[in-house]
C-alpha cells in the first residue's frame, strides 16, 4: 500500500473495527466495523493494498481473517480452537506468515504447547509449518524483502532474541 495509510485496530461503541488514518493528516478516512467479531488483533496491509488480514476473537477462539477492500468482504482464513495471531503478508501476496500454537497443542487434552510459526497459502488456505530452527516461544514473524527467509522472535535462550531463517 502507499505509506499514506495506517491502519489500527480499534473498538468504537463496542464494536470491533479496522480505521483507517491518513498519516499526513493524521485523520481517519474509513471505518469498517464488524459486528460478528469481538476484538481485532495485528491487522497487516498486504503488499499491493487490496486487503488486510489480522486475528480476531470470535467466541473465545482466535483465527486469522481477511478483509478484501474491493469486495468489501471478510473471509475467515482460520477457523479452529488453536490461537492463530500477528499476520504477515510475503512480498508477493500469496501467503501469511503466521503465530500459532496448533503444532504444539493437544486441543482433546487442552494441552497446549510453545508458539511456531506457520505458513498459510491465501488463495487455498493450506496451512504448513515453518519449521524456526529456535525452541521456546517463536513470535513476530517478518520476511525479508525478497521473500526468501524470515525475521521472528524467539524464547530458545531464555529470553528473546532476533532470528532470521530461511524457508526452503
Amino acid at each position: 500500500p502507499d505509506n499514506k495509510r495506517l491502519v489500527v485496530a480499534t473498538v468504537r461503541r463496542g464494536r470491533a473495527m479496522l480505521a483507517i488514518f491518513d498519516t499526513d493528516t493524521g485523520r481517519v478516512v474509513q471505518e469498517i466495523p464488524f459486528t460478528s467479531r469481538g476484538e481485532i488483533f495485528n491487522p497487516a496491509w498486504s503488499p499491493d493494498g487490496r486487503r488486510i488480514a489480522f486475528s480476531a476473537q470470535v467466541d473465545g477462539f482466535t483465527n486469522l481473517y481477511l478483509y478484501d477492500f474491493e469486495s468489501t468482504s471478510l473471509e475467515a482464513l482460520t477457523d479452529d480452537a488453536v490461537a492463530d495471531l500477528q499476520p504477515s503478508w510475503s512480498p508477493d501476496g500469496r501467503r501469511l506468515a503466521f503465530v500459532t500454537e496448533r503444532f504444539t497443542s493437544t486441543i482433546d487434552s487442552l494441552e497446549y504447547g510453545a508458539y511456531q510459526i506457520g505458513l498459510i497459502d491465501v488463495a487455498d488456505k493450506r496451512v504448513t509449518r515453518f519449521a524456526a530452527g529456535a525452541g521456546g516461544d517463536v513470535t513476530n514473524p517478518t520476511w525479508t524483502p525478497d521473500g526468501r527467509a524470515l525475521y521472528f522472535v524467539s524464547t530458545a535462550t531464555g529470553r528473546p532474541e532476533l532470528y532470521r531463517q530461511t524457508i526452503d
